[in-house]
């Protein structure tokens, strides 16, 4: 039987100072990114990333030009179009943006409220030689704070990261074993190595190949083993904030990093088309922090109203609500190997 948990409360003013600290300029220059992109690449016509269904007929909304669609075969909402890999690839091996979300003043504050019970909750569901040496790997590691979270309940941990700014914070601040390879390069050269766990957070909606990266993650995992998958949620209040609010989102859909955005019945059929079994989800997100944010950018006057005040003082009750109804913004899904 799957199990259900909901709510994960948190300061998330405090998460995200350095974000809120200049959110305007953020949304400025995230949509400037846009279209600077869009002007240098063509974009490619997409299948869906889990099936591989070509039916793009049920489109939700269309940001930027790009129509986001939901496919009739597994449920996942996805770009119809997107960017060359290659474009990808350097945009997070390079980009200074990307890296920022993570590689901020905010880090000691994400490790203990973020990582840490991450790290906790998908450890409850290892059953792979719990006595024995525990090995842990993280996929799209960031700074490498989920490899800290792990060593602290035992794990020998291997973080794997491109961006060369995350990798140069985390291994000056936290000292962490993050190595500068993909997972197919890792995989091609540990192929010995197994695994208790492997975490993907906030990485399968950023690839275009998450069904391959899964499939090597079963690969290394030993029987018993589980992966922890984080993903954005579409049914979420914060989608429907961001479809209101197109051109001034800083989260969500924003053309570099939304290829795809998971529901409930997409990340069940990536698990089971790749020989895992679904033991738990965690329903949490800040889709509360994303309506103050776009009031904030929408409404002059806004910031520091007392509207605003008491939005940000019931900001956890009332993320609540939309944590109980599936309604949040971000879902991490447990799985262990068959």
């Amino acid at each position: 039987m799957v199990e259900h948990y909901f709510g994960k409360p948190i300061d998330a003013a405090k998460l995200k100072e350095p974000l809120l600290a200049n959110l305007g300029e953020q949304a400025k220059t995230y949509q400037a990114q846009v279209e600077d992109l869009l002007k240098r690449y063509k974009l490619q016509r997409v299948n869906c990333f889990l099936c591989g269904s070509d039916d793009t007929s049920r489109v939700e909304f269309t940001v930027n030009g790009i129509s986001y669609v939901r496919c009739p075969v597994c449920d996942l909402v996805h770009v119809s179009h997107k960017l060359p890999d290659e474009a990808l690839y350097e945009y997070y091996k390079k980009g200074a943006n990307y890296a920022e979300a993570y590689a901020n003043s905010q880090y000691i504050y994400r490790l203990d409220h973020v990582a840490r019970p991450k790290v906790k909750f998908i450890d409850k569901y290892v059953t792979a030689n719990k006595k024995g040496k525990k090995l842990w790997l993280d996929v799209g590691s960031g700074i490498g704070d989920m490899l800290v979270a792990s060593q602290d309940l035992g794990y020998t941990a291997i973080g794997l990261e491109i961006s060369e700014d995350s990798i140069n914070f985390g291994r000056d601040r936290l000292g962490c074993d993050l190595r500068n390879q993909t997972l197919e390069q890792f995989a091609e050269s540990r192929p010995s190595d197994k695994f208790s766990a492997v975490s993907f957070m906030g990485y399968l909606d950023l690839v275009s190949n998450p069904m391959e990266e899964l499939a090597r993650a079963a690969k290394l995992l030993r029987p018993g083993g589980v992966v922890g998958v984080s993903v954005p949620h579409f049914n979420s209040f914060s989608r429907a904030v961001q479809q209101t609010f197109p051109k001034q989102s800083t989260r969500g859909f924003f053309l570099i990093n939304a290829l795809m955005q998971y529901t409930e019945k997409a990340i069940l059929y990536a698990f089971k088309n790749n020989g895992f079994e679904p033991v738990a989800f965690w329903w949490f997100g800040l889709d509360a922090m994303e309506l103050i944010n776009n009031l904030t950018l929408a409404c002059p006057g806004f910031r520091g109203s007392p509207m605003a005040k008491m939005l940000w003082e019931n900001c956890n009750d009332i993320q609540q609500v939309f944590d109980n109804k599936k309604a949040c913004d971000n879902m991490l899904a447990v799985a262990r190997k068959v």
